[in-house]
Order: C-alpha cells, then structure tokens, then sequence
C-alpha cells in the first residue's frame, strides 16, 4: 500500500540582513559531513529520533538536506506530521526529494527568526543549527521555537560541544570554512545549554559521539 504524502508551497520573504546560507555547499554538504565525522553526525541525529511517538506534530530547524526525513518516516509511526524550516533554497529543493513516504510534510523556506505559526509542535528538532549563529540570534531564535513547543513537548537537539583543546582547535577551522563558504558569521559556539536550563527544560537523554566533540540531548519543557 502507497501512503501519501503532501508539499505545501509557502511564500518566501527575503531578508534585507545576509546570514548564513548553505546554498554553495547544499550539494556536496552530505558526504562532506559523512567523510570529515565517518558518519558521527547522522549516527548523532538518528539516536534522539526513538523519543518521537505516535501522532507526533514535528518542527525541524535547519533541516538541511532532509536525509531525516526518510529516517523518520522508517519509524513507521501514525499520523506523524513534520514542518522542514531551511534558510537555504536548494537545502529545501534537495529534501523535497527525499523519500519519507508516509510523512505529511510542509517545507519552509525561511529564517525562524521571521517564523509566524499558529500551531503549536509536539518534538522539535535542532540539528547543528545553533552553532551558525551568534549569541543575539541564538537568543531569538531559541526563543521562537519555544514559543512553538507545546507544554510537555520533547526538544531534540543535536550539535557540536567545546570541551577539549582539539575540539577548539578543529571548531575554529570549520568556522573559517563555512563563513567563507557560506557566510557564517561567528566563530564560537552559542551558550544553548544556559537557554535549556534558563527555560526550565529537564535533560532525559543525553549521547556523545565522535570523542565527544558532537552531543545528542533530548530535553522535555
């Protein structure tokens, strides 16, 4: 049996400021990832995925090429619902053909920050998203999702930590890269865990991978 799925066209406002935009790498960005962490930064994501349940309505933020997509949709869960949020245009092309049969899915292409819902989401999902942006923009558009995230509801957040000289050393060259390539902006990571805590969310999980240089956390609000 074939299950549907939908796209919905969403307007597209352009944003008078320049962020960081991966439309120069959106074509090699997957093996690129896969070849520099061996698989680190998809095994990472894969493992928050088991706290979704049933009936869930989902807000990914910086989705970028959607390969979660498919591994949501093999959880073979009912009525999942999924809002994939990219600032980048063919970040958005290149999930639009990924397949999650089974997922009714709404693609936005936007900044959160500029983000208007009237829903609320049961899971959101932040994967290596924080870390493009500055301490001011992580600060709004923490604030934004949160906003979306349902009482009780599940954060899932994955993204890079700064624990060891090494990781230090190798975050520095990875922000020379991408604010070359793609316009990002800073060069440290923001104090997201400080906004958890500040926000009142309880950590249920937490997996380290690639010697700890890449954390998995799931909180609950």
């Amino acid at each position: 049996m074939v299950k549907a799925y939908k796209f919905t066209k969403i307007s597209i406002k352009r944003q008078v400021k320049k962020s960081a935009n991966y439309d120069n790498v959106a074509f090699f960005y997957d093996e690129l990832a896969e070849l520099v962490f061996l698989g680190a930064i998809r095994k990472s994501q894969r493992s928050v995925l088991s706290h979704i349940t049933d009936h869930s309505h989902i807000l990914i933020v910086g989705g970028g090429t959607g390969w979660i997509l498919k591994d949501i949709a093999d959880l073979h869960l009912k009525h999942l619902k999924v809002t994939f949020v990219d600032h980048s245009e063919l970040m958005i092309k290149k999930a639009k053909n990924q397949p999650f049969w089974g997922l009714e899915v709404e693609f936005i292409h936007q900044s959160v920050q500029a983000l208007t819902f009237s829903k609320t989401y049961d899971v959101a999902l932040t994967p290596f998203f924080f870390d493009n942006l500055s301490s001011i923009e992580t600060h709004k558009a923490f604030s934004k999702i949160n906003e979306f995230l349902k009482p009780q509801g599940i954060w899932l957040h994955v993204d890079f930590e700064n624990t060891r000289i090494w990781h230090r050393v190798f975050l520095g060259l990875m922000y020379k890269c991408f604010n070359l390539l793609c316009n990002v902006q800073t060069s440290n990571l923001p104090p997201v865990v400080s906004h958890f805590a500040d926000g009142g969310f309880e950590e249920i999980a937490h997996k380290a991978f690639y010697q700890g240089f890449i954390s998995a956390k799931v909180y609950k609000k």
